[in-house]
């Protein structure tokens, strides 16, 4: 099993932003005792909880994962593709596309760690499939 992981920039990101919201409101909350604070309060403390739990869910299961001939791209409602499938991959604009019979999988290389993307290339080489 092969784990590409999301880049430490980006994880730090939902942290820092979910905090901030977090930290920020509840100052706003506590130090302004007024009615219209509670309506901009929680909704922005319910939004760092949220960010939080994005960046929980993304460091434990990160981005992709190469399993016994499928990829994962680790989502929510997350579907795995068969290599088997893939019919040709194009490099573009910061992607990889991969081409299968009836949709496209794509692969944001923005997002992954740069130890990861080399693992990645290396993944993607072993594939017998097209080039664009």
């Amino acid at each position: 099993m092969l784990i590409i992981k999301y880049s430490k920039k980006r994880l730090r990101g939902s942290l820092y932003i979910g905090l901030a919201f977090i930290v920020i409101s509840l100052i706003s909350f506590l130090f302004n005792l007024e009615q219209i604070n509670y309506i901009i309060s929680i909704p922005q403390i319910a939004m760092g909880g949220i960010l939080l739990l994005v960046y929980f869910y993304e460091k434990n299961y990160q981005y992709l994962t190469f399993n016994q001939g499928k990829l994962t791209k680790n989502r929510l409602f997350s579907k795995p593709i068969e290599l088997s499938e893939v019919i040709s991959i194009k490099k573009f604009a910061g992607e990889y596309i991969l081409e299968l019979k009836n949709r496209k999988f794509i692969i944001s290389i923005d997002s992954i760690d740069q130890d990861s993307i080399i693992d990645l290339q290396n993944e993607l080489m072993k594939l017998d499939v097209k080039w664009k």
